[in-house]
């Protein structure tokens, strides 16, 4: 059976491969921790990538790493709380490969603080980066996806988006919408052809968002067992299992689905 298992794996993997040799992905937030992951799963399943971050230092890291495993990929430095930015980043991209047949919408900030805490410059900033963002992305590779007939879009949001958590009025909300702007996409232009699905992640380990929660305690260590204790499978999940739900999304072999809100979370949000 384990013979069988790993053949049907590697059949599976080749398919993912063959169906997106060629085609054209974006990832928004593709410098560093899950961004940087799923640029590389893409580009290893033949896609051409484009990595867009504020961060240059991470972005061409990320640049290296993908020329490394043999990937076709640029990145493109941008601030995405600037529509301007975001506009000629998605202008770059098309020059570059011709259009844009993948969008993932993974870039996202976080910040504490109840409604009382949260200041409107924190709020304005979140639903900026987190929300607005996105739909900016959307709007502007929805044309070229009609007129192909065909698209996938992929929005990270979090599990926080499917239900809640303390101290966290502006990123629980920027989260919730994301996941609302990815059920309005996904009912209007389905009969187009083009696919709108959201992953859900659970807290994530090895990222700079998660080394930055934990040490706020004082004692990360002592954070992350006290975290990891909540969670079912009694771990963190690592960036490239969340990867690997959005090359599924990204790719035909989730032909089927649109509209869905997966969550790769290690079981919290049935705990």
């Amino acid at each position: 059976m384990d013979a069988i298992a790993t053949a049907a794996a590697v059949a599976e993997a080749l398919m993912v491969e063959t169906e997106l040799a060629g085609k054209v992905a974006l990832v928004t937030g593709g410098g560093a921790g899950i961004g940087r992951a799923i640029a590389r799963a893409l580009g290893r399943a033949g896609a051409l990538v484009g990595i867009v971050d504020c961060e240059r230092k991470s972005g061409q890291e990320a640049l290296k790493l993908l020329k490394r495993d043999g990937s076709t990929a640029v990145f493109m430095a941008a601030d995405v709380g600037d529509l301007g930015q975001i506009e000629r980043s998605v202008d770059h991209l098309r020059r570059r490969f011709g259009r844009i047949d993948i969008l993932c919408n993974n870039v996202g900030v976080l910040a504490f603080g109840t409604a009382l805490e949260t200041s409107e410059a924190e709020w304005r900033r979140l639903a900026s980066v987190n929300l607005e963002a996105a739909f900016h992305y959307c709007r502007l590779v929805l044309p070229g996806m009609l007129k192909q007939r065909k698209g996938a879009i992929v929005n990270i949001a979090s599990n926080a988006g499917i239900g809640s958590a303390p101290d966290n009025c502006a990123y629980v909300t920027s989260k919730h919408g994301l996941v609302g702007l990815t059920r309005a996409v996904a009912m209007d232009f389905a009969r187009e052809g083009i696919r709108c699905n959201c992953v859900c992640p659970g807290p994530v380990g090895d990222t700079p968002m998660a080394r930055w929660a934990l040490g706020l305690s004082g004692d990360a260590a002592k954070a992350r067992r006290e975290l990891e204790a909540r969670i079912p499978m009694g771990r963190m999940g690592k960036p490239e299992e969340i990867a690997e739900a959005v090359l599924f999304l990204a790719s035909d072999a989730s032909s089927y689905c649109t509209g869905t809100i997966l969550a790769v979370d290690g079981g919290w949000t049935c705990a």
